[in-house]
């Protein structure tokens, strides 16, 4: 089918259904997105109270500082893990650079530690290999 083939059938489709087919679409995409969201906690799941429990104590800020950067380098944005971890976007975006700063010059601290712990667990479990 050529390019213009499709764009004589997409325009051959009412209007008000090429929205609702938009609609649908998006919302399928940020479905999906959650459950793959919902899946790297899950495989994280011993250690779900550290994520969303609201202390400002280390393990858990830790817990939520690298959740967030796993989810980032997975390629999920600011908004979708500040939502999904209960935190604001600039909360999100500070975790994620003190992460980039902590691996760009090889510290090693307690959230490197457990960023090497958690990556073993997410590479041994299938469900990241899919494309986002």
């Amino acid at each position: 089918m050529t390019d213009t083939e499709i764009v004589e059938l997409y325009l051959a489709i009412p209007e008000i259904r090429r929205k609702q087919i938009k609609e649908e679409l998006i919302k399928g995409r940020e479905q999906r997105r959650s459950e793959l969201i919902r899946d790297v906690i899950s495989v994280l799941a011993a250690e779900k109270d550290l994520i969303f429990h609201s202390s400002r104590q280390r393990g858990h800020v830790d817990m939520r500082m690298v959740t967030a950067w796993c989810l980032h380098e997975r390629g999920f944005s600011e908004n979708e893990i500040g939502n999904a971890l209960g935190k604001d976007h600039s909360t999100i975006h500070s975790y994620i650079d003190h992460m980039r700063f902590y691996i760009k010059h090889g510290m090693k601290n307690s959230c490197t530690t457990l960023l090497e712990e958690l990556n073993i667990k997410l590479q041994h479990n299938e469900t990241f290999t899919r494309t986002i």
